[in-house]
């Protein structure tokens, strides 16, 4: 069955804007990260010099050492497999409704992605977030399995060659990168921000 064109566009723009958003944060992290590293001890020095209600007035809370333990292990799982996962799923898609359609590629693309979104949910699991963090790591939960839900949509193309699948699966992937983001404001605030 074929899609409606206006059905196959928005897909396609919401795809355009996720390969973006994976795209500025990869890059981002990328530059921003040795500026980071550099400017950290000249920004602990200028912190504990500042008077107490400017810091207050300027910056969020900052997290306990259980916090932050719990953001830097989370950290690899979230770049390395939820991150790329992702661009996977948005790109296997996107050249499938637009260039190939060739069912047998898609699915040969997407079982790895929907294993990579299944260990990034077991890794997840593994840690233990503080108390304060909790909902924050359900909301991360949440988020993958919306992703994992997507790509098992989308890979149902493979069995009846129907592309309302891809449909189907927008809402999914679009709730998935919307919790995302959320989380990443609460647990690495200045990244994965689009311009």
């Amino acid at each position: 069955m074929r899609v409606p064109s206006a059905v196959l566009v928005s897909f396609l723009m919401l795809v355009a804007g996720l390969l973006a958003l994976a795209g500025y944060a990869f890059e981002h992290e990328r530059r921003v990260m040795p500026v980071l590293q550099a400017a950290a001890p000249a920004a602990s020095d200028q912190a504990a010099s500042a008077p107490a209600s400017a810091q207050a007035a300027s910056a969020p809370r900052a997290f306990t050492a259980e916090e932050e333990a719990y953001s830097v292990a989370l950290w690899p799982v979230h770049r390395d497999l939820v991150e790329l996962a992702a661009a996977q799923l948005a790109t296997a898609a996107l050249e499938y409704a637009t260039e190939k359609h060739d069912v047998t590629v898609l699915v040969s693309r997407l079982q790895p992605v929907r294993d990579e979104f299944a260990a990034a949910e077991a890794k997840t699991r593994a840690l233990i977030p503080p108390a304060a963090l909790q909902d924050v790591h359900q909301r991360y939960l949440d988020a993958i399995m919306l992703y994992e839900k997507a790509t098992t949509e989308v890979l149902r193309i493979g069995h009846d060659s129907d592309d309302q699948h891809l449909v189907e699966a927008q809402p999914m992937s679009l709730r998935g990168a919307e919790e995302l983001i959320k989380v990443g404001d609460v647990l690495w605030p200045g990244e994965h921000k689009p311009n």
